[in-house]
């Protein structure tokens, strides 16, 4: 996951139930991820442009096709409706 993901992670939903099932690899861009109580962290320097967070804004500001998602991925997102309110 992104660093923007990391640091949100306390606000998603059972966020400990995850933990307690994996170990978080976690891109850092800018920065070392700060550690978390309970959770175990890999972060890895990327330099990488990937971004879920922008592409899932792009998507739903009807950007067209997204360069960083293989074709049917970006039309299965778009004929369910993933990412639109």
């Amino acid at each position: 996951m992104g660093g923007d993901q990391w640091d949100a992670l306390p606000s998603w939903a059972e966020p400990q139930r995850l933990a307690a099932c994996v170990e978080f690899i976690v891109f850092a861009r800018g920065g070392v991820p700060k550690p978390r109580a309970g959770y175990v962290m890999h972060a890895i320097n990327a330099g990488h442009p990937a971004s879920a967070t922008a592409i899932r804004n792009a998507i739903t500001h009807g950007d067209g096709e997204h360069a960083w998602l293989a074709p049917p991925v970006d039309t299965y997102i778009r004929e369910h409706r993933i990412y639109h309110q």
